[in-house]
């Protein structure tokens, strides 16, 4: 507990001191944090300021003068200062340096680019007597910002594969279903080891439930004798396609995918399509255009997350789930079959065998943490309606408020209207009519953001004016020729 207190400047203004250090000027606190101010030279064009723990705050109205246009976001390491907030657009808190919230509070806040547009102050004095705050402030601040600059390479490299994938959608899929909302419980099963222990179980309640299969557990699904209601896959990546090769054996099995998703063309063409429609991206906003009717789905890092927030849309029964262990596991990563073992395994040697890529893939399964916090973060939003089941599994984390029960618990709503997959409507677009909506698209400054998301970030930071108009005339003309590329 650090011991703060209040004092009068020479000047006659409010001063401070904690743990006997001045925190602000005793002789003048406004020229102090004037001289701070002057001294700001930019290199890009920012749209925010973030000042770490000001303290009384006399920055905070100098920065609003001489940069009007720019949001002001403010740290504070205690809340003695709050009544000093003013009206800062946003108030971030490290209150104690064990949580995380800070991390998941900054991504939230500035999404995938809003950090990378931000010129950061530090008030000096805070630093030296908030140490331990600052500097883990400055890591998870670096952290956040590798996290931005890996997005957004990672959606400049793909946003082309995913037009791509949005295009073979509209111009391959025939035969697009809807769903009617029903009231029995549904079970969303996702591709973890403790799928494995489970399948005897999951055919125990076949009947009485609603089966939702993410790509990856469907083969598992179909080894076992057990044939999902629906199948669902939103990755735009290679084994996206991959995992959903035992669709083409039934032409029955009714497939809901995203645009953006890598869809092989035979199961566009023959397969019932349930159209899953984003809030954003190119994909989904012509699908909107030239399809009647679409499901609007929740864009995650994980197709579990989709899938499952897709089945609270549909009824009002518990969604449960099983194989969501998102955690490493000593041995597969997967429950087998599974298409990357059945790929990986073709590989394998004396020197490089299954031991030693079981290994590396248990060494670098980072995302599965950051799918398991998304869960931890969203789970309250559940209302207790989603819950995660297994025979008996060990999991090796807690996904916030979801609960997880074994099936010797589970309570399944017997007799339940389930879900009704409406029978196909014959839909057959024009490619012409694809090309014209996208052209029409690419004159919206969304679509070059979402193509070329580095690029229109280098734009929007250029402070001189004639570079930063020839960066935008070059967008322009790269959008054209990818235009004419994809036709």
């Amino acid at each position: 507990m650090h011991k703060i207190e209040y004092l009068t400047a020479k000047n006659n203004s409010l001063s401070c001191k904690i743990d006997n250090i001045l925190l602000h000027s005793a002789y003048n606190p406004e020229n102090e944090a004037k001289n701070v101010v002057e001294t700001i030279h930019l290199s890009f064009k920012p749209d925010y300021f973030f000042i770490i723990e000001p303290g009384i705050n006399y920055l905070y109205k100098l920065i609003k003068q001489k940069f009007p246009d720019c949001k002001i976001c403010i740290l504070r390491f205690t809340k003695d200062f709050d009544d000093y907030n003013y009206n800062a657009d946003k108030n971030f808190y490290i209150l104690d340096t064990s949580a995380n919230s800070f991390e998941t509070d900054l991504i939230n806040f500035f999404h995938d680019e809003g950090i990378l547009k931000t010129h950061f102050i530090q008030w000096q004095p805070s630093g030296k007597i908030f140490k331990q705050e600052t500097d883990f402030a400055w890591e998870t601040i670096k952290k956040v910002i590798q996290y931005s600059q890996t997005i957004l390479n990672t959606n400049g490299f793909f946003a082309k594969r995913w037009l791509k994938n949005s295009i073979s959608f509209l111009k391959f899929s025939k035969n697009f279903s809807t769903i009617k909302k029903g009231h029995c419980d549904i079970l969303v099963t996702a591709s973890g080891i403790s799928l494995n222990s489970s399948l005897n179980d999951i055919k125990k309640i076949r009947k009485e439930i609603f089966l939702i299969a993410v790509s990856s557990s469907l083969k598992p699904l179909i080894y076992a004798g057990i044939l999902p209601d629906m199948v669902i896959s939103t990755d735009g990546g290679f084994w996206a396609k991959k995992h959903l090769s035992p669709v083409l054996l039934n032409k029955a099995l009714p497939v809901a995918i995203s645009p953006e998703s890598n869809c092989p063309k035979k199961i566009l063409q023959e397969n019932p399509i349930i159209s899953l429609c984003y809030s954003d991206g190119i994909g989904s906003t012509l699908v909107k255009k030239l399809i009647p009717e679409t499901i609007i789905a929740e864009r995650n890092g994980t197709v579990s997350g989709t899938a499952i927030e897709f089945a609270l849309s549909i009824t009002d029964g518990n969604v449960y789930v099983c194989g969501l262990d998102l955690s490493g596991s000593p041995s597969f990563q997967h429950t087998n079959p599974n298409e990357i073992e059945t790929f990986n395994s073709c590989f394998d040697n004396k020197i490089n065998n299954v031991e030693t890529r079981q290994t590396i893939s248990r060494f670098n399964s980072n995302s599965l943490k950051v799918y398991e916090n998304w869960f931890s973060k969203n789970s309250r939003k559940f209302n207790n309606r989603v819950i995660r089941i297994s025979n008996g599994f060990n999991y090796q984390n807690k996904l916030g408020e979801i609960k997880d029960i074994d099936f010797s618990q589970i309570k399944i709503k017997t007799n339940s209207l389930k879900p009704e997959i409406t029978k196909p409507f014959m839909l057959k677009i024009n490619i012409q009519q694809i090309k014209e909506e996208i052209t029409k698209f690419s004159e919206n400054d969304d679509f070059i953001k979402e193509c070329f998301p580095i690029e229109c970030l280098t734009a929007s930071r250029t402070v001189d004016s004639v570079e930063r108009e020839n960066l935008n005339i070059k967008l322009k003309t790269d959008t054209k020729r990818l235009i004419e590329s994809l036709f």
